[in-house]
């Protein structure tokens, strides 16, 4: 009888232990899994900038006149803001990798008020 008692009482304490450590064990599950999602969402902006790059180095950004097609092929840009830029007010989309923040390439997009691509500038890069 001692020994089942004993036996008992282990697995009650053991199973005790075991839940507070399972809980950080899954802590740390779900901040694996965000980590590797937070890396294919690096490597999926990265890929649309780097598209963004050649279009605009091969020349091949014309077609897309609209803001909505060049967001919806490239993704949101880094920050939008109005800017005075050749007697006017336009928008100004930048673009670059998503970590790399000051020696990266980067893509400036500029847009009329009817949100028609004017112009493109790319700065910087080593």
């Amino acid at each position: 009888m001692k020994k089942i008692l004993f036996l008992f009482m282990s697995v009650f304490v053991l199973t005790g232990c075991a839940h507070g450590r399972w809980e950080r064990l899954m802590t740390l599950k779900s901040l694996g899994s965000e980590q590797k999602d937070i890396s294919a969402y690096i490597e999926e902006q990265d890929a649309k900038f780097e598209a963004l790059l050649a279009a605009v180095r091969g020349d091949a950004l014309k077609k897309y006149v609209g803001s909505e097609a060049i967001k919806a092929l490239y993704g949101e840009p880094i920050y939008v803001k109005s800017v005075d830029r050749q007697g006017g007010i336009q928008k100004e989309w930048l673009y670059r990798y998503a970590t790399q923040f000051f020696d990266s390439e980067k893509v400036y997009l500029y847009f009329d008020r009817e949100d028609s691509l004017v112009d493109w500038i790319i700065n910087g890069g080593s």
